[in-house]
């Protein structure tokens, strides 16, 4: 049996991944407490008013309890209240997984990264190879002591004579 913390926050730029992400966990969910266990909160149903009221309400379900939301990356600053307060007081029994499918206008809001942290949560960024490559790129020429230049005379480091 696996050991699932009480939140997860899975955002980034590459929604392939992260949807295969998200059917993994319902799967997995599913096997652990069956269908009646899992709780689905996405489209115009996704706002934290409506995963805090899911959150607090009570189940009949045995077993662990997944509540499953995704479209978190348009929830706002102003509106995270209610939600942070319900996930402090989330049962040890319920497992809320947050998904966010991220561009450049639409992001997971700050707040909500710190709420799922200070709940005991786990964070992971799906970002597209395109800004892995480049970012690993970037590091590679950041730390390297050389500087690298087509032509000396337009090199502002290059010291000697062109």
């Amino acid at each position: 049996m696996p050991n699932f913390k009480p939140a997860y926050l899975i955002h980034g730029d590459d929604h392939g991944r992260i949807g295969e992400r998200r059917m993994r966990l319902r799967a997995l969910a599913e096997g652990e407490s069956g269908v009646q266990g899992v709780e689905l909160i996405e489209g115009e149903g996704s706002t934290p008013d409506a995963v805090a009221q899911a959150l607090n309400m009570m189940t009949f379900a045995l077993g662990r309890r997944f509540i499953i939301v995704d479209g978190v990356e348009r929830w706002k600053e102003k509106e995270l209240d209610a939600f942070e307060a319900a996930l402090a007081a989330l049962p040890p029994d319920t497992t809320v997984a947050l998904f966010a499918r991220e561009d450049t206008r639409a992001k997971a809001a700050k707040r909500l990264h710190q709420a799922v942290k200070k709940a005991g949560g786990d964070i992971s960024a799906e970002t597209s190879a395109t800004k892995r490559r480049s970012a690993n790129l970037s590091q590679r020429f950041s730390s390297s002591s050389a500087t690298v230049c087509r032509a000396r005379s337009y090199c502002p480091t290059w010291s000697g004579t062109g």
